[in-house]
């Protein structure tokens, strides 16, 4: 039987991320322009990738925001674990549990009260709760390993 590593699906790992944030780019970019054209989502669709190259653009360049945002908040918290648990950080875990869990909270407060583009707005709230969402998922992932 072969035992498969964490660092041989990396890719795997940049693969679903990717994916995850192109989904959280492509419903608000849709939602947003089928309501200011008060359109339907098709139309919306296809103003993205057909007829408009700087929505494509613009869409392509907040996915890419989405997708350094969320590796850059992922291996924060992976650095604050890792100092945690070798004793650099005096702390313990539920320190980490509530950092966690905050970040992805300023992250949605930080793009909804500066009042940027609805489009922008509408897409920190969605990588905000998918960060929250990550965060919880650790947390419970930690509490269970601690039961066992």
């Amino acid at each position: 039987m072969v035992h498969i590593h964490r660092r041989d699906l990396t890719v795997f790992y940049v693969c679903r991320n990717g994916i995850a944030t192109f989904m959280i780019t492509l419903v608000s970019f849709l939602f947003t322009i089928a309501d200011y054209y008060h359109q339907d989502i098709i139309y919306a669709f296809q103003r993205i990738f057909m007829n408009n190259l700087y929505s494509f653009l613009f869409f392509g360049l907040v996915w890419l925001l989405n997708y350094l945002l969320f590796e850059l908040y992922k291996t924060g918290l992976e650095l604050l674990e890792f100092f945690i648990k070798n004793k650099i950080i005096i702390s313990c875990i539920t320190l980490f549990d509530i950092i966690a869990l905050m970040i992805p909270c300023f992250v949605i407060l930080s793009f909804v009260l500066v009042g940027h583009d609805s489009v922008l707005e509408l897409n920190g709230v969605f990588l905000g709760l998918f960060m929250f969402a990550r965060a919880l998922r650790q947390v419970v992932k930690a509490y269970k390993k601690e039961q066992s």
